[in-house]
């Protein structure tokens, strides 16, 4: 029955309605003992959580984009994330979105849509990539921005998305 519930809750996104039903769920597997039986990093469990950990290198370019008001992905960790991941030599390009959330970032009029599309047009066309980790293109960060306050960010993108 854990099995179950389990695979139903990874199914679905935090950010719709049904991640109630999820919450549900787990409450009622604390009363399933088998499911708390193992450490969840031992097993196939804990192999699917490794896989899942985003800290490997890939070798093509990443766009990472964030809405500012995703209360699911937090603009603070995420900046932290991609500054990590730069950190690290990833060839990365991160970009935020003014008053967009966590499900409406990817929703038909997003000005992400239009900028993913081209961002990904040019990746597959090689052309050179000149982005770079946060502080290297104008319109992703201002140079030497890396210690950008999250408002002076959201600032700036809504001055970039506003013309």
């Amino acid at each position: 029955m854990a099995q179950i519930l389990v695979r139903q809750m990874a199914d679905r996104c935090l950010g719709e309605p049904e991640v109630f039903v999820s919450v549900l769920a787990a409450l009622s597997l604390t009363r399933d003992p088998d499911i708390f039986a193992s450490d969840p990093w031992t097993g196939a469990l804990g192999q699917r959580l490794t896989e899942n950990k985003l800290e490997g290198d890939i070798p093509a370019p990443v766009l990472i984009a964030q809405g500012l008001n995703d209360p699911l992905v937090l603009p603070e960790v995420q900046s932290q994330y991609a500054q990590s991941r730069c950190g690290a030599g990833q060839p990365l390009e991160y970009r935020t979105y003014a008053r967009r959330g966590h499900v409406d970032l990817v929703a038909a009029d997003s000005p992400l849509i239009p900028d993913l599309i081209a961002w990904t047009r040019a990746r597959f066309i090689a052309e050179p990539w000149t982005g770079g980790c946060p502080g290297a293109r104008e319109n992703v960060l201002p140079s030497g921005c890396g210690g950008c306050s999250l408002d002076a960010l959201r600032h700036m993108d809504a001055e970039r998305h506003s013309t």
